[in-house]
């Protein structure tokens, strides 16, 4: 056993060295080169990762290992570990292990690709892909050469005198290194070549059992034997309908089915693979999971791998998982810091997180995008907030710096000093709300052309503007063991009895249960719609004329999107439903809300609720939020980070509150504790 682990400590990553523990926060570059290791040892880092490979580095962030059959080269692996411990000679690593086919085992293995549903000439590789080909994930051939692989690379990383110092490895592969099929974020329709047909028929064999059972879920006569994938125009879906009909395109949702299940089984034997032939305890994650920022890329969700999430929640040799910070609205004065995975389900199954800041900073000029900073002000704001969101959630921390520069400068230097050593007493809080996903929804969603792109992560954006904190949890993984105040279900269009049954159990553990969009509408695999009056409890029925949801009133209006007006859901006269919101164009309501028992039900035609108009709705049903105003806002469990969207932050509360840089103090009056800020400038709060 060494004598340093990264270890899960009641959900929360930690390391421990000789008994003590530390936060299990880490500085990150693609190449962790002298200068760089020098200023992060600096700031106080003990805990690194780099990228690496055990074969080949699909965007060539490490050099190829794997150079033929039986040729190693480990060279470049050897001179990062050694940079690093040369710096920090105590630190830890956990390296990013990239898993990609090189190109002359692609030329060997001509039937053991990718095969797409265009030709590969009409989109040529993207993100600064080094290759045209790919081995598929449903390769036998493929996971073979990968298991030896991962053996070599576990004897070198063992013959090494710091062997002890590599806790954990975490798998990367395929678009963006995120376990999409290569292409499903790049318009390309994966996987179809021979080895993924083979599997789709075997898979349709143990699904079904035979040929009669197949073609009576398909409504036609199939045989499992020399089925194919759909075509890519039924894949993609028909533009004028909101959602995939699960019973007339059976076999597109098998197929998709199918496709989300090959990544997950790949990772899980590959990470079973580092586990059996590591002689130390190395822990072993991935990125995955993401299954609200995903609708971002509907392609990727419904065919890149996203939706068989559960089948890695729940192997042994899955110990955590990483997201980046979502890309959604990183804008300090109109987003929030919101994290892509689970949290909710991670804690469920025993798993830990961690969550990775790659934002571009003030010094990156040639960036225009994702949360790119304008001044130094703005990067301190920035990297405050996000420090708050993984130590409020109980994840770890992973300082992504791409090019090397991000945080050269030495006012961030400190101010990641200062972060770290406040992680090290931070606890995480129990959120009071959380937003249910359920795939059996999602994989029903049509997600052309962008119809639901932000459907998920805005919602949660705006919730974490309102002062009460959510956290993102599958619907399968909802207990009576985390009591929840709010319960959101965004766009629950697809109810089968099943999740039926499940959404009638939450509703009366909950205090306020919200729906939003045309819950209950898209057909069932068992049947016809339930419709949203039985989903949500309300008197909802369905009017006769289609209209478009960018004419609801308030901070609502103006969204562009027009295309989403195929279904008027509306409240009907019955009494004891409060109205919450109407509609420009007609008067009618476009939220209500209605009590019974103390129980809360609230529905939204819109996905876009923003904060404002949520906090009435919870102040109405007696959920009480923290901040009174335009603000992003996590909880700490010794006060509130908040960052601000106005000229000032008030608060709720008969406490003073002091900030933790400054010393400053705001003392409360009349129930109430103002803070002056500037737009977008981030306060770390404590209580008195």
């Amino acid at each position: 056993m060494s004598r340093v682990r990264l270890v899960t400590r009641d959900g929360i990553p930690r390391i421990e060295r000789d008994g003590r523990s530390e936060p299990a926060w880490m500085a990150t570059a693609p190449a962790p080169d002298p200068e760089w290791m020098e200023r992060m040892a600096r700031a106080g880092f003990r805990a690194f990762s780099f990228s690496a490979t055990a074969n080949f580095h699909l965007y060539g962030l490490a050099a190829p290992v794997w150079t033929g059959p039986g040729r190693y080269d480990w060279s470049e692996f050897d001179d990062r570990m050694e940079t690093v411990l040369a710096r920090v000679p105590d630190a830890v690593v956990v390296p990013r292990l990239h898993l990609a086919s090189p190109p002359w085992w692609d030329r060997d293995h001509p039937d053991e690709l990718v095969g797409f549903g265009v030709p590969w000439e009409s989109a040529p590789p993207g993100h600064g892909a080094l290759s045209a080909t790919q081995a598929s994930w449903a390769s036998s051939a493929w996971k073979s050469a990968v298991s030896e692989n991962l053996e070599r690379w576990v004897a070198h990383v063992e013959s090494r005198p710091w062997a002890d110092r590599v806790v954990g490895v975490l798998l990367c592969g395929g678009d963006t290194e995120e376990w999409n099929h290569v292409g499903s974020m790049r318009g390309l329709f994966p996987d179809v070549g021979r080895r993924s047909v083979e599997g789709f028929r075997a898979w349709l064999r143990h699904r079904y059992g035979d040929d009669s059972e197949l073609s009576r879920a398909w409504g036609r006569g199939a045989s499992c034997a020399s089925v194919m994938p759909p075509s890519v125009e039924r894949r993609r879906g028909d533009p004028a309908e909101p959602w995939i009909d699960v019973r007339k395109d059976r076999d597109v949702v098998d197929f998709h089915r199918w496709l989300s299940s090959i990544p997950a089984t790949f990772v899980g034997e590959a990470a079973a693979s580092l586990h059996a032939r590591s002689n130390h305890d190395v822990k072993v994650g991935a990125w995955c999971g993401y299954l609200a920022e995903m609708t971002f890329h509907p392609d990727a969700l419904r065919f890149g791998g996203t939706l068989a999430f559960e089948t890695l929640l729940k192997h042994p040799a899955l110990d955590f998982f990483a997201a980046p910070s979502s890309y959604a609205l990183r804008d300090l004065r109109r987003g929030a810091t919101v994290g892509m995975l689970p949290r909710g389900s991670l804690r469920v199954h025993g798993k830990s997180g961690f969550h990775e800041s790659d934002i571009r900073t003030h010094v990156l000029r040639d960036d225009a995008g994702y949360g790119r900073t304008e001044t130094l002000a703005d990067s301190l704001s920035m990297l405050e907030r996000e420090a708050a969101f993984a130590s409020g959630s109980g994840l770890g921390m992973w300082w992504f710096d791409m090019t090397g520069t991000f945080h050269d400068e030495p006012s961030v230097l400190e101010r990641l000093c200062a972060l770290g050593r406040r992680a090290a007493s931070d606890r995480p809080i129990a959120p009071r709300g959380a937003v249910v996903v359920d795939e059996s929804v999602l994989e029903a969603w049509n997600g052309y052309p962008d119809r639901l792109t932000d459907a998920l992560p805005r919602l949660l954006i705006e919730l974490g503007r309102t002062g009460i904190d959510f956290e993102t949890v599958r619907l399968a993984d909802l207990s009576d063991a985390t009591p929840y105040d709010v319960l959101v279900f965004p766009a629950f269009e697809r109810v089968e009895p099943g999740v039926l049954d499940r959404i009638d159990a939450c509703r009366r553990r909950a205090r306020l249960t919200v729906f939003t969009g045309r819950v209950g509408l898209a057909p069932t695999m068992d049947g016809d719609p339930p419709g949203p009056a039985r989903v949500t409890g309300l008197p909802l029925t369905v009017g006769p004329s289609a209209v478009p949801v960018d004419s609801i009133d308030g901070e609502c209006r103006h969204l562009g999107r027009g295309f989403w007006s195929s279904h008027d859901v509306r409240p009907n006269s019955a009494s004891g439903v409060n109205v919450a919101a109407r509609r420009v164009a007609d008067d009618v309501p476009s939220a209500c809300w209605s009590e019974a028992n103390g129980r809360f039900v609230a529905w939204i035609l819109d996905h876009f609720f923003d904060a404002r108009a949520w906090r009435t709705l919870f102040d109405a049903t007696g959920i009480v939020s923290t901040i009174v105003g335009e603000a992003a806002v996590r909880h700490l469990h010794d006060g509130l980070c908040v960052t601000s969207g106005a000229d000032v932050v008030t608060l709720r509360s008969d406490r003073a509150y002091v900030d933790a840089h400054s010393g400053e103090v705001f003392t409360p009056r009349d129930g109430r504790v103002v803070v002056p800020t500037a737009r977008g400038e981030t306060r770390r709060l404590r209580r008195q």
